[in-house]
């Protein structure tokens, strides 16, 4: 709850908002995150993606606000996982059997 006159400052949420009035008014500025560049951020402006998420620079994340490096480490980390597979079967002789055993060992797929 909060009294009458009471104001938040300029900010951009990372998430979907519901708001709920009980009582009274409330007026919302929407700003597009095109016009971040004539704005006063707080942060140096690295990038804006497609669905509105802001970056600033030491803090870039994916469009979806996850950890840039962390989910780039899971994409290589599966990657490696795939190729390591891959390898492995090329060179069994006796595909059903390598495919359960490979199953087994390194969790599949």
């Amino acid at each position: 709850m909060s009294t009458e006159g009471s104001t938040s400052g300029l900010h951009h949420d990372y998430h979907d908002n519901l708001y709920i009035l009980l009582r009274g008014r409330k007026r919302f500025r929407l700003y597009s995150p095109g016009d971040v560049d004539s704005m006063y951020t707080r942060g140096t402006l690295l990038k804006v993606h497609p669905n509105g998420r802001i970056n600033y620079e030491g803090d870039e994340t994916t469009a979806y606000g996850a950890d840039l490096h962390s989910d780039q480490a899971a994409s290589a980390f599966s990657a490696q996982q795939r190729a390591e597979k891959e390898v492995y079967l090329a060179s069994c002789p006796h595909r059903v059997t390598c495919d359960s055993v490979y199953g087994g060992v390194a969790g599949g797929s």
